[in-house]
């Protein structure tokens, strides 16, 4: 059955897994734009979520950078900016990233190119097996009332991120 109000973005993320021969579980859940809320909202921990940070270096037209950290964490902008190789990153206004990537917070989906035309990194933590819990990642993939959920590594292979470390260490 087709879908005609299903985003693109969702659709290119389930095209692209499919390609990659990729198994993943789809949740219809109540709006979540946080990973607080979407992890409520899939009954699942935090930790298995990660959020999607998009900056944009230069004017409206910049360059654009999607930051992956895991759900609970806070991303740590120094780092961010080495990681990127910028001096100057900003978050992405909401309007510029429905005007670049037609997304809008909340639903942004932890891929680069070719999915979004942005440059993928994601924290190191997420490239390693996780103790003690499911070794899944679970995010907005297009609409703040869908999550897909799969392995790591299966979304490693997909997403294809550079990894960096991202997350702000706790004081």
């Amino acid at each position: 059955m087709k879908d005609d109000h299903v985003h693109p973005v969702t659709t290119a993320i389930r095209e692209l897994l499919r390609a990659r021969g990729a198994v993943w579980q789809e949740m219809q859940h109540a709006p979540a734009v946080t990973s607080e809320a979407a992890a409520a909202a899939r009954s699942m921990n935090v930790a298995l979520g990660c959020k999607s940070i998009v900056t944009l270096t230069g004017g409206t037209e910049g360059e654009l950078h999607v930051f992956v950290v895991p759900g609970f964490a806070t991303i740590d902008w120094a780092r961010a900016r080495i990681a990127a190789d910028r001096r100057r990153l900003r978050l992405a206004p909401p309007e510029t990233m429905v005007d670049l990537l037609a997304l809008r917070p909340g639903t942004i989906p932890p891929f680069g190119r070719p999915i979004l035309n942005a440059t993928l990194i994601a924290d190191v933590s997420l490239s390693q097996p996780r103790m003690n819990a499911p070794d899944i990642v679970a995010f907005a993939a297009g609409s703040a009332e869908l999550s897909f959920v799969m392995e790591r590594n299966a979304w490693m292979q997909a997403a294809a991120p550079k990894f960096a470390s991202l997350v702000r260490e706790p004081e």
